[in-house]
């Protein structure tokens, strides 16, 4: 068994790292949420981040960087600032040999563009758009991540999607404290509730619960290489 908890900023990075120590079999990711782009002053939050990736990089948790990305639903700052500080991380990631988890929200265009250009490699953090976007990203050797969003009745092309996945590049997580799968939607998201997500997709690929958790498992190691050392 292994898992990632996934930063989205760097002050809680300390903590975030002790903690995990206390779960055998899981890793931790660090970070910039393209909400840093409304920031002033965000060029520092990036130096930071190189530092404290430069001192953690000996560390076998620290599994991946992100979550980074681009959120265009929201108001975060300019598309220029936030693709400036996706591409410093992005080359960070790269300089480090280390998988990137993409944040993703009505930037498909946008972030094809710049994760082919710099040859990322990681994840699509819970992922929301059609089979034809995620063939984009399927193509250029990403991952796909599900979260609950997939349980949701009103899902049918994110569904869509789940149906035509090759089994070998999909994944599951939780969005905690968002997204929680039906039968809890309108409660607050925990991780226990990650077995509902597999059992969705058992039943919609038709395929068994068993083989799919042993598929998922592999998937995570080649998505996340460093994970097999910490590995439960």
């Amino acid at each position: 068994m292994a898992g990632i908890d996934i930063g989205v900023h760097l002050e809680d990075a300390d903590a975030r790292r002790k903690r995990i120590k206390t779960l055998p079999g899981f890793g931790y990711s660090i970070g910039l949420y393209p909400s840093h782009a409304a920031e002033e002053g965000f060029e520092s939050d990036v130096q930071q981040l190189r530092q404290l990736v430069s001192k953690l990089n000996d560390d076998p948790a620290l599994l991946a960087l992100g979550e980074m990305g681009m959120d265009f639903h929201w108001n975060y700052g300019t598309p220029e600032a936030q693709e400036e500080i996706l591409i410093a991380q992005l080359d960070l990631a790269s300089e480090f040999n280390l998988p990137v988890i993409i944040h993703n929200r009505e930037a498909d265009d946008h972030l094809y563009r710049i994760l082919a250009a710099h040859r990322a490699r990681g994840i699509m953090h819970c992922f929301s758009s059609d089979y034809q976007q995620m063939k984009r990203f399927l193509d250029i050797g990403m991952y796909i991540s599900f979260a609950g969003n997939l349980t949701f009745k009103n899902a049918g092309k994110l569904q869509d999607a789940a149906r035509r996945v090759p089994l070998d590049r999909v994944l599951f997580e939780t969005d905690s404290p968002f997204l929680t799968p039906v039968p809890h939607r309108g409660s607050t998201n925990t991780p226990e509730f990650v077995p509902h997500i597999y059992q969705f997709f058992a039943e919609l690929r038709n395929i068994e619960l068993s083989d799919l958790c042993l598929q998922v498992a592999q998937n995570f190691s080649r998505a996340v290489p460093r994970s097999e050392a910490i590995r439960g």
